[in-house]
């Protein structure tokens, strides 16, 4: 294990921390020995810690002076020398605003040391949140890393984690990594360090190389997350999610109205949405037809789901609005099938029609040519005969009697046919 580091207590520890690509954790984790508890292992005593203050959206996100007291813990902390090195970052906008700390510490310690220095920056009636369903939303979640990660971790890449969008719109690590060499190492309202590089720290290339490199590995997978959205007409924000989800997707604003078919058209696009990170679901959606739902999921995989998702919504926000359900089954995409199919059956019956009627017509001429092969001599002039029976007449005294086009003698062919 290398950990170049030099702990000094008090102001001297700021800027003297030697941290580099190679340093890792420092896991003192001892194992089980006794207790109830369940687990092969005492609870995660590490150096590296992270805090993450998220509020619940009902909360607005994390104000300003929530980061500040953040900040300025965080700085306090280095300055006593119970953290070593950390970095902040603040993502996500209006009420999805929180944020990353993420710190080495100087002695290895349980969570519970880390989540009683922060926890108190947030006032206690934001701290928890109790949604509809009665389900707690703790707003201050500290933790270290998990046993399968802790295995090895280098102390850059625990750190790299709240710069991740730092790289966002960048085309390739190259880019990215050219950009963070040039970069200027001041802290701005999103990004900022401690013990890194303020205060004179300088990073050597290799080591800043490291640490680009740590946060496009983050950025890569939070690029490949999905945030799931629960669109629920009894929310306060329903609209407002509706509105926040037009506007994502330049589609005009006074197509939301209170009304079902406007509101049907809408939550369904939000349904079928596939664009980056954000998905809708109807989980909540459904309150006096849960079965809907479930429906929904079975039937997924269905090539009317589309047209499933638009019914199921629109009984449902009929419902809401109190009025009375004039068609529940959209009829647009079934009967334009069914159309369809109805010109395939009339273009098959014709072509049926035309092989039957070509078919009777080589019959009867090929009853006939067979017919007209095996003649007789005429009993009256003794040429070659053209009729039936035994009656054998010449051409000439046939034809003078007989049609052997005429339909209406079809059957007396009957029998001479192939």
């Amino acid at each position: 294990m290398n950990t170049k580091m030099n702990y000094i207590r008090g102001q001297e520890a700021r800027g003297m921390s030697t941290i580099n690509r190679d340093t890792e954790i420092i896991d003192a984790t001892t194992p089980k020995k006794s207790g109830t508890r369940k687990g092969n292992l005492n609870h995660t005593t590490t150096n590296l810690h992270t805090v993450c203050v998220k509020p619940h959206t009902a909360l607005g996100g994390i104000h300003d002076t929530e980061i500040e007291a953040l900040h300025d813990q965080a700085v306090k902390d280095h300055n006593l020398g119970w953290l070593v090195v950390g970095t902040l970052g603040i993502e996500g906008e209006g009420k999805n605003r929180h944020g990353h700390l993420r710190q080495m510490i100087e002695t290895p310690s349980e969570t519970h040391v880390t989540k009683g220095r922060y926890e108190p920056l947030i006032n206690k009636t934001r701290q928890v949140h109790l949604d509809k369903l009665g389900k707690k939303n703790i707003t201050v979640h500290c933790g270290q890393p998990n046993k399968g990660e802790r295995k090895h971790m280098r102390v850059f890449t625990h750190l790299a984690y709240p710069w991740k969008r730092m790289a966002e719109g960048y085309s390739s690590l190259e880019n990215f990594i050219q950009y963070f060499l040039q970069r200027d190492s001041t802290d701005t309202a999103k990004y900022r360090s401690y013990g890194l590089f303020d205060n004179g720290n300088v990073m050597e290339d290799e080591d800043k190389i490291s640490f680009a490199t740590a946060i496009w590995n983050h950025w890569l997978k939070e690029k490949d997350k999905v945030f799931k959205y629960l669109i629920r007409w009894d929310e306060e924000d329903f609209n407002e999610q509706a509105l926040q989800f037009m506007e994502d997707n330049d589609i005009p604003l006074n197509e939301w109205q209170p009304d079902v078919e406007s509101q049907t058209k809408i939550i369904t696009a939000m349904v079928l949405h596939k664009g980056n990170e954000k998905q809708y679901l109807l989980t909540r959606f459904f309150k006096k037809f849960p079965t809907l739902y479930g429906s929904l999921i079975v039937k997924k995989k269905s090539p009317d789901f589309e047209a499933l998702v638009l019914s199921a919504v629109r009984k449902e926000l009929t419902r809401v609005h109190g009025e009375k359900l004039t068609q529940l089954v959209p009829t647009k995409i079934t009967s334009e099938k069914v159309k369809q199919l109805e010109a395939k059956v009339y273009k098959l019956d014709q072509e049926n029609d035309e092989i039957y009627r070509k078919f009777k017509d080589y019959r009867l001429r090929s009853r006939k040519r067979k017919r007209e092969a095996d003649m007789e001599k005429c009993s009256e002039c003794g040429l070659d005969t053209n009729g039936p029976g035994t009656s054998s007449i010449c051409v000439k005294h046939w034809t003078s009697n007989y049609d052997s086009e005429d339909h209406d003698e079809e059957d007396f062919y009957r029998g001479y046919g192939d």
